[in-house]
This record gives structure tokens, sequence and C-alpha cells, in this order.
């Protein structure tokens, strides 16, 4: 199984809430600012999930099944 790599590790990407707010109805600021942690929460759980290890024993019933 192949998964695409993101240009810049998780860790590197930081919810700012000045990204779109030239452009952005201060009442919608809260929404956003919200959707964009919601977002890096999200790909960070991913990434690490992404990085973990499989287990030995899984592994061992894996290898069973072939």
């Amino acid at each position: 199984m192949t998964v695409e790599k993101h240009k810049r590790p998780v860790s590197e990407e930081v919810p700012s809430s000045s990204d779109h707010a030239s452009h952005a109805d201060e009442s919608a600021k809260p929404a956003e600012d919200r959707k964009n942690a919601i977002g890096y929460a999200l790909r960070n759980a991913y990434q690490k999930t992404v990085e973990e290890s499989i287990p030995e024993d899984l592994l061992a019933l894996l290898a069973k099944l072939n």
C-alpha cells in the first residue's frame, strides 16, 4: 500500500488565523479558525497513524493467511 506524502511534515503546519483575514468577514473568522484547527488535528492524527509500526502478532496472523 502506498501513501502520498505531504509536501512538508504535518508538525510544521500550524493553523493560522491570519491566513484569510483580509478576505474573510470578521463574523466568519471563528468558524474558519475552528475549521483550520480541525483540519490540522485530523492531518496530525492521520500522519501519526501512518508512521505507527505494525505489531508483530498482527504480522504473524497476516502471514498465516498467505
